[in-house]
């Protein structure tokens, strides 16, 4: 081939352009990539996060209104207070088959301030006297 043809200097020069639009599409399409996967993947984050918000709030309401409901009735409350767990055992456990449907699956029982120790627990196995 010889370099002062006219043919050889335009095949030269398409063969020039083809590479660099080529590479430019490359890069372009490099830097879209990883700019639309950032971006995913902050609004997966968020989403994440109002998503656990929201999950959070419902399981905060519901032992809300189980804790409400128990401390109205006065006889686990007065069980409660004397530390009667047996007593405890026999007016709570025909309520935890139906919490354990709206999927609460422990549901403890606390001492007060100072000391905040488990007093009754219930898990998905059995209910356990603790100290």
């Amino acid at each position: 081939m010889k370099w002062n043809l006219i043919r050889t200097k335009v095949l030269a020069a398409l063969v020039a352009c083809l590479v660099m639009g080529v590479g430019g599409i490359l890069a372009l399409m490099h830097y879209s990539f990883a700019r639309n996967s950032q971006t995913l993947a902050a609004e997966s984050v968020t989403g994440a996060q109002k998503l656990f918000t929201i999950l959070e709030a419902r399981e905060t309401s519901k032992m809300t209104v189980v804790s409400e409901t128990l401390m109205m009735n006065p006889q686990v409350r007065d069980a409660f207070a004397a530390k009667d767990r047996a007593r405890l055992l026999e007016l709570t456990s025909p309520l935890y088959p139906k919490l354990k449907s709206e999927g609460i699956t422990n549901w403890m029982f606390h001492t007060p301030e100072p000391d905040m120790g488990s007093f009754f627990v219930y898990t998905t196995r059995r209910s356990l006297a603790t100290t």
